[in-house]
């Protein structure tokens, strides 16, 4: 098993939003969904193919997605480890996706990681959560593998997962997302590598 350092970019967030579905007076179905954003405030608002209008906000509920402020607002499971990095700090090749910093974390555990938790949320049955990284191995190596996972917590938890593996180093980024609709009310989400 290779133990490469995974690293974690963001650009300047990774976003994890509100949803919010429902019908507008005018029929309008409306999904707020997450997705990644520079601006980290920008709404847009398109057909869904079915006649329906279906609102994307781009609003981050994480806090310090990006490790523009190193690790602050990351929690980190037994066995695991994490760091934030300047670009060039480690090697001149390691630079972040967007941004001045990336976070980079490895595990000798199943399930291990890190993860950032969103609380005081009010999630309803049939909303939906989704969040979106760009991932690479720490240089000079190759190949780090892993789960990025989008948990719905508070109730029965319930949660989206994407495995990766054979990531590359340098500039050779890995757009990872997943999503979790939630099945039963939830309060708060979890995005966790």
């Amino acid at each position: 098993m290779k133990h490469a350092r995974l690293l974690l970019t963001f650009g300047a967030v990774i976003t994890v939003g509100t949803l919010l579905s429902g019908t507008t007076p005018a029929h309008a179905t409306f999904r707020r969904e997450v997705t990644k954003s520079v601006e980290n405030q920008s709404v847009a608002e398109r057909d869904d193919g079915g006649g329906r209008s279906v609102v994307t906000d781009t609003r981050s509920l994480l806090v310090n997605g990006g490790f523009e402020r190193g690790t602050s607002s990351w929690a980190v499971w037994p066995g695991s480890n994490i760091a934030s990095w300047a670009n060039g700090q480690v090697d001149p090749n390691a630079r972040a996706y967007s941004g001045n910093r990336y976070g980079a974390t490895n595990t000798t555990v199943s399930g291990g990681g890190i993860y950032q938790d969103v609380t005081g949320l009010t999630i309803n049955p049939g909303d939906t959560y989704c969040a979106s990284a760009m991932l690479g191995t720490q240089y000079p190596q190759t190949g780090a593998r892993g789960v990025f996972a989008v948990w719905l917590l508070g109730g029965t938890n319930e949660n989206g997962n994407r495995q990766f593996n054979g990531l590359g180093n340098g500039q050779n980024w890995t757009d990872v997302h997943t999503c979790a609709t939630a099945t039963s009310p939830h309060t708060s989400v979890r995005v966790q590598f």
